[in-house]
């Protein structure tokens, strides 16, 4: 997974989620063979390390702090590698990307925060975005939307520039046609985007044109999702696009990205599968619930 850390604080995949999880959960663990039994966390949370007390079992070892990141790799600030270590903490990881952590490490079950994720995601969206919001009469929850994205040669150009400018675009034909939903999107919404589909090399029986579900076996080359920055806008102020005017607008920042993800009933589910076969043939926005989320940033760290 790539790209997602100053992002993640505009929303639930903030590492405020995976502290949230731990607080719940930590009971679930272990570090070294020594049951944890709970976990306190600082406060404020921007406080180093995230977790000011572990508490084992065994109550005659001391507590130990910890600090959670989503990667391994994300822990490399030296003073709060040091401020860890010299407090005989530990880090606690989503993903463990690599073996040479200067402390120990523990790795979360994934199944296991993707089941409490799912259980707690909406009490989760109210509380985080909350903040965004003060008429009541505003929509108070995120939403998340899936497209596809062209891999025609000026399909990726606009991409790329799109990526420039943190602002995605839709002409009014293709408004028109099958993108209202972008009249939806808020600040805070999620957008998936899925990029370049290609067929198994092994499926013999695809000869090319509108494919059955079935069908439906490859990978894409790059998995986006980004957050909305901006409510939907309508302007062509400044000409963003050198082919075509985009007048309807919201602004974004990347949250992750992923590449090469397998594109199989197996892999993304069966309701993201129908929903990215759909879409491929017919691109649009797609609202989706928040478990689509989770699946995508699953898709990601494998």
């Amino acid at each position: 997974m790539k790209g997602y850390a100053e992002s993640m604080s505009d929303f639930f995949l903030h590492e405020n989620i995976l502290i949230r999880y731990w607080v719940d959960c930590c009971s679930k663990y272990n570090l070294n063979g020594k049951k944890i039994i709970k976990a306190v966390a600082n406060i404020p949370l921007s406080i180093t390390p995230d977790i000011a007390n572990n508490y084992f079992e065994d109550s005659s070892l001391k507590p130990m702090p910890c600090e959670i990141k989503w990667q391994t790799s994300d822990f490399k600030d030296p003073d709060q590698i040091n401020a860890v270590k010299n407090k005989n903490g530990f880090l606690l990881v989503f993903d463990k990307d690599r073996d040479d952590c200067p402390i120990p490490q523990i790795e979360i079950i994934k199944n296991d925060f993707e089941k409490w994720f799912v259980e707690n995601s909406s009490k989760l969206a109210k509380d985080t975005t909350k903040r965004y919001f003060t008429d009541g009469s505003k929509r108070k929850e995120p939403r998340v939307f899936l497209n596809y994205l062209s891999t025609s040669r000026a399909g990726e150009t606009n991409w790329n520039i799109a990526l420039q400018h943190n602002t995605w675009g839709v002409n009014e034909k293709d408004l028109k046609r099958s993108s209202k939903e972008i009249l939806n999107v808020k600040k805070g919404d999620i957008i998936l985007f899925f990029y370049a589909w290609t067929k198994d090399k092994s499926r013999k029986d695809i000869k090319g044109g509108r494919i059955r579900i079935d069908q439906y076996v490859g990978s894409y080359r790059r998995l986006y999702a980004l957050i909305a920055t901006k409510d939907y806008y309508k302007t062509n102020s400044p000409k963003i696009w050198v082919d075509k005017d985009y007048p309807h607008r919201f602004k974004f920042r990347k949250l992750f990205e992923g590449e090469n993800i397998p594109c199989n009933k197996r892999s993304l589910g069966a309701r993201l599968h129908t929903y990215m076969h759909s879409i491929q043939i017919s691109p649009r926005f797609e609202q989706v619930d928040s478990s689509i989320l989770l699946k995508a940033l699953s898709l990601c760290t494998k």
